[in-house]
């Protein structure tokens, strides 16, 4: 039956699906909404977005709910705001609300007939989520861009970045996947890591999270493909011609990328923040004191920050930035 209905969400997403099948996938979205059994089989289906026309049925699903209470030991105009998401609705939002084809940030150039190349750029200052035609995940950091075929075709899976961003590859041995950038050429076949190659620097780097990632110039030298494993970058350096490998060190920016399982039970922000914090090893920090009062009731089950963040941003009406050292949370 899982089987059936991930074959059945693809057909949707890619736009395959008869009348009487769209009609299946809406009336499965109707039966599912209260019966943890439908719940539970999402886990498996992460990769398989429903399209936007759903989206307005998944947020009437979501329990957030904003309490308004005066305080007499308060200044006048002191208010408290409550948010609540439950467990489920978090699964939701992982299973739906993340990565669907024009999000906030997200400029994207519709393809035309005679050239299905698209080009996603992030013009935000948070870290956008696009997810590909293979089901594979990308994450454009402010101010990066991909181009790619808008269905892979041939030999090889392969992307063009200019910027920053975050891959999650998903695996086919078949048709390993390539990210062509300014000066480096990277290849995998299914695993998870980070590009680095912005204009205007001097480095161009790769830092690999899962699985092994193979990297090489794109101009012609002596030097041959470097094998990169979890856990080690390659950073190559133009003037030489060459790349250098080392070890990722513990707090480098890659603990974000990490997944991990969290719960809250109504926990207020303020003591939220501090386990994202340890857990992500980054520097979080709230623009209005009042955010700190948001209460947050959810389980986050392997998920990493960035996508923590999407879930805070569809719940409790949250935005974040990011810059080199720290994230900052603010009122939508």
């Amino acid at each position: 039956m899982k089987n059936q209905l991930k074959h059945l969400l693809e057909k949707y997403l890619n736009g395959n699906c008869t009348p009487e099948e769209e009609a299946a996938v809406m009336e499965w979205y109707n039966l599912y909404a209260n019966e943890d059994d439908h719940v539970s089989s999402l886990q498996d289906l992460h990769k398989n977005i429903l399209k936007e026309k759903m989206r307005k049925s998944i947020d009437e699903n979501i329990l957030v709910h904003e309490s308004l209470t005066e305080n007499n030991d308060r200044k006048p105009f002191g208010r408290y705001f409550g948010y609540t998401i439950t467990g489920i609705a978090a699964m939701l939002l992982v299973a739906y609300g993340l990565g669907f084809v024009n999000i906030n940030g997200i400029k994207q150039q519709a393809p035309t007939v005679s050239n299905e190349k698209i080009s996603v750029s992030n013009t935000t200052k948070a870290i956008k989520e696009y997810i590909l035609s293979d089901g594979s995940h990308v994450w454009l950091y402010p101010g990066a861009s991909i181009k790619f075929n808008k269905k892979f075709i041939g030999d090889i899976r392969q992307v063009t970045l200019s910027g920053e961003s975050f891959f999650d590859v998903a695996k086919d041995a078949a048709h390993p996947f390539v990210i062509r950038s300014s000066r480096i050429i990277t290849k995998v076949w299914g695993t998870s890591f980070k590009v680095s190659d912005m204009p205007g620097r001097v480095l161009a780097g790769v830092q690999v999270v899962t699985g092994k990632v193979s990297v090489k110039p794109v101009k012609a030298t002596n030097q041959t493909e470097v094998m990169l494993h979890p856990n080690e970058q390659v950073t190559y350096r133009p003037e030489l011609k060459k790349l250098y490998m080392a070890k990722v060190q513990p707090a480098a920016k890659l603990a974000m990328w990490k997944k991990v399982d969290l719960k809250f039970d109504n926990k207020p922000l303020r003591e939220v923040i501090p386990v994202l914090n340890k857990h992500f090893n980054v520097d979080i920090k709230v623009e209005d004191a009042k955010l700190n009062d948001y209460l947050l009731n959810a389980d986050f089950d392997g998920l990493n920050f960035v996508s923590i963040m999407q879930i805070l941003n569809k719940t409790l009406n949250i935005s974040y930035e990011i810059s080199e050292t720290d994230i900052i949370l603010k009122k939508q």
